[in-house]
């Protein structure tokens, strides 16, 4: 069962995957993780670029990433069950 590849579609995988661990970088590399989830204007310039980012990136890459998955591992029904 030989399919070919979108490979746009296996690169917008890959992307959502990079994204995914990027984002943990961030809320890993900041000493305070309350910071990166609430903004408030009395947080530092780099907690608040980090925060922005982070919020960013998790407001679309796993669902980017589960939706493609999905889509790529989908095979049509071919039999009835019921």
């Amino acid at each position: 069962m030989d399919k070919e590849r979108i490979k746009f579609l296996d690169s917008a995988k890959g992307l959502a995957i990079c994204l995914m661990v990027f984002a943990h970088a961030i809320a890993w590399n900041l000493a305070d993780y309350q910071s990166v989830i609430s903004i408030n204007s009395t947080q530092s310039d780099k907690n608040l670029v980090a925060g922005l980012l982070w919020q960013f990136i998790y407001s679309f890459h796993m669902p980017l990433f589960f939706l493609i998955s999905g889509y790529l591992t989908s095979e049509p029904i071919k039999e009835q069950y019921f």
